[in-house]
């Protein structure tokens, strides 16, 4: 069944950039896993709720993941999640990223709140 999702306080090419980088992450962490699972999952109450799981295989260390140059891929990486929370943390009060881990699952919330 498909909804029209509702207007919700964030620039759309924010939204776009912020998604980009959550799905060519999980992507590129599920291409090297041996299960090679993703899923996205967008679920709309009072909170657009965008969450993208996936399969990985190096340890992440999720109190490192947002700083400049931290990354699992090597050298020369490691600015794509510090630009997501850098543009959640500058403009939007209304938007919250929950990671977490479960059963060998890297899972990535987006919060949207509507205004």
């Amino acid at each position: 069944m498909l909804d029209t999702i509702d207007t919700f306080h964030i620039d759309i090419i924010d939204l776009c950039r912020i998604v980009g980088i959550l799905i060519d992450n999980a992507h590129e962490a599920a291409k090297d896993s041996k299960e090679k699972f993703i899923s996205i999952v967008l679920i709309q109450d009072e909170y657009l709720n965008i969450t993208i799981a996936n399969s990985y295989t190096k340890s992440i260390n999720i109190s490192s993941i947002y700083k400049e140059s931290y990354s699992t891929k090597g050298k020369n990486r490691g600015i794509g999640l510090n630009n997501v929370k850098e543009i959640i943390d500058k403009r939007y009060p209304n938007v919250l990223l929950k990671t977490s881990v479960e059963k060998d699952i890297f899972i990535q919330d987006l919060y949207i709140k509507a205004r």
